[in-house]
């Protein structure tokens, strides 16, 4: 797992489209019985956000697109604060009726037992990969915070997840082609040497890598 490959769009699990005025999607891969490599990953961020949820047992991304998610709402009014927690919150805590198109299951929903298992603590990693301007600018900070504060009592963490941002560049870069650029990539090899090894890249950079015991 040393090479950063460029997100093979035909091999991972979710392919973000513009064209079907997505709210939010995701998707969940089983870790326990993979004997290789397993990798997901989202493309074309240019100013959406993507929660990960990583345990030994099963790792869950979220896409959350910024047109529909984010831009659309003043958390300032009543009625942007409910639009936001239709548009982006429901797809962390999970509606009572799943409601958007690009969810096709149950399955796809973020699961709240994530990293419990028997006879084992629970121990789940969850980060939230949202864009930047100007080197550190961050897009959206009160709307990340309203994420943490979700999946903190969704999950029941003890810490609010850590925030990984990317700097934002036009959709119409060349290097969109060439590079991993706007990507979130999980890369996961049960038998890496002796070891369950785990990494999580977004543009290219390493965000965090562990063992699973």
């Amino acid at each position: 797992m040393t090479e950063v490959p460029k997100l093979d769009i035909k091999s991972s699990a979710y392919k973000f489209s513009r064209d079907q005025n997505e709210k939010w999607s995701a998707v969940k891969q089983n870790l326990d019985d993979a004997t290789g490599i397993v990798r997901i990953g989202t493309e074309e961020l240019v100013g959406c956000s993507v929660v990960v949820a990583i345990s030994d047992k099963e790792v869950w991304m979220g896409h959350f697109v910024e047109d529909t998610g984010f831009g659309e709402h003043d958390l300032d009014t009543p009625e942007g604060q409910q639009g936001f927690k239709d548009n982006v919150l429901a797809g962390i805590s999970g509606p009572a009726t799943i409601k958007y198109p690009t969810i096709k299951s149950e399955e796809a929903r973020l699961n709240p037992k994530i990293g419990t298992a028997s006879r084992r603590p629970k121990s789940v990693v969850v980060w939230i990969i949202t864009g930047q301007h100007n080197g550190n600018e961050r897009m959206y900070p009160d709307e990340v915070e309203l994420m943490q504060a979700e999946l903190k009592k969704t999950l029941s963490l003890d810490n609010d997840p850590e925030v990984h941002q990317y700097e934002v560049v036009d959709g119409k870069d060349p290097r969109f082609d060439t590079e991993a650029l706007g990507t979130v990539l999980f890369e996961y090899d049960p038998n890496n040497n002796g070891q369950k090894s785990w990494r999580l890249l977004a543009h290219k950079d390493l965000v965090q890598e562990g063992v699973f015991p």
